[in-house]
């Protein structure tokens, strides 16, 4: 071998191996800190190691791992822009649905909620049951100490705009519609459907934002309201009204799903103002739970939630003495217990109606 070849293939070895200590180094000097993310959500930190369950701890650093590595976020913007501006695609159709005058939806990557939309996916073996079986639980649970409980699902702005996908399939029956035919039969439930609500209330005014996955603040007052009727049937609440805000719009909102695909677009939200001061006032806040305290009015309310109760909770402070919100939807006893709800609401969004049948399958293991 030659000494020309000697050389060209130590500095090969050489690029090869700095390529890859790379995306490493980058990794452990955050020198990518400042590249905008754009996969809307925070990335892990460096999880706890404990050597005395080795498994456990590989797992949770091979999950760190992949979702920090080095270069990740810089690679993924470039192959983002790439796609957008020069070939003018989807960059990551399976994640996001570029649809028509502006309108961006969450594509299957979401549990599969493009397909559902169109009722064409169905749960999987006992998902069913697992669900019915859990809220079953609870139910029995919250009725043997005279707690009422509702189940609140808003509806996939993929299902309340599905004119504005770039497509149009044959509907056919969507996961919530089975449930509520199947809870129908096998157990008394109060479950609120904010589907045909929102429909309608569309006509008149914009419920969802356009480029982020939520509903404003018009669509959730909308929900509000659905709900606050239903829970009037069994008891006395003074509830909000439309009078009582004043309707703003904020025109400098970047929304979540154009962040996933780096769209530095501005879009319009509907915001509500309330024209007196708040009487309610926050009492505790700590990771996924916030508790708030209200001394104009009665009635105590836990809320398991997701994000898309956000909008929701400067609503649900003003209507009752305390609130008690949870981000996630595995029912605690002990909590009932100490807390001593008059109401349990499960606030989940359409497309994870799924995931309560896996808090059944946690809680046997």
């Amino acid at each position: 071998m030659s000494s020309y070849n000697r050389i060209l293939m130590k500095i090969t070895v050489i690029a090869f191996v700095g390529l890859l200590l790379l995306p490493n180094l980058v990794m452990v000097l955050q020198l990518e800190n400042k590249v905008v993310n754009n996969e809307n959500r925070k990335h892990s930190e460096f999880p706890t190691l404990k050597f005395n369950k080795p498994l456990k701890s590989v797992s949770l650093f091979k999950s760190y791992y992949k979702e920090n590595f080095g270069l990740k976020t810089s690679l993924v913007n470039s192959y983002i822009s790439f796609k957008s501006n020069l070939l003018n695609e989807d960059p990551i159709p399976h994640r996001v649905v570029q649809g028509k005058e502006g309108w961006l939806f969450l594509g299957n990557h979401f549990n599969n909620g493009l397909n559902n939309s169109f009722g064409n996916d169905r749960f999987k073996p006992n998902e069913l049951e697992n669900i019915t079986t859990y809220l079953e639980q609870i139910k029995n649970h919250l009725t043997q100490r005279n707690i009422a409980f509702y189940v609140v699902i808003p509806s996939d702005k993929n299902r309340i705009y599905q004119e504005y996908l770039p497509y149009k399939l044959q509907q056919n029956t969507t996961k919530l519609e089975f449930l509520k035919s199947h809870l129908s039969k096998t157990l008394e439930l109060n479950i609120i459907d904010l589907y045909e609500p929102l429909v309608k209330a569309k006509n008149s005014e914009q419920v969802y934002i356009k480029t982020d996955t939520h509903w404003n603040d018009y669509g959730a007052f909308v929900g509000y309201d659905i709900v606050m009727n239903r829970l009037n049937e069994a008891f006395k609440i003074t509830k909000l009204n439309l009078n009582d805000y004043t309707i703003i719009s904020d025109n400098d909102y970047y929304g979540d799903i154009a962040k996933m695909i780096n769209l530095n677009l501005k879009d319009t939200r509907i915001k509500f103002s309330k024209k007196v001061k708040r009487a309610s006032r926050l009492k505790e806040s700590k990771s996924n739970v916030y508790h708030y305290v209200n001394p104009n009015n009665n009635l105590k309310l836990l809320f398991y939630r997701d994000s898309f109760s956000n909008a929701w909770i400067p609503f649900f402070n003003e209507t009752f003495g305390e609130c008690l919100y949870i981000k996630n939807h595995d029912f605690n006893k002990s909590l009932i217990e100490s807390y001593k709800p008059d109401i349990v609401i499960f606030e989940i969004i359409e497309r994870n109606i799924n995931n309560l049948g896996r808090y059944l399958e946690d809680n046997l293991k």
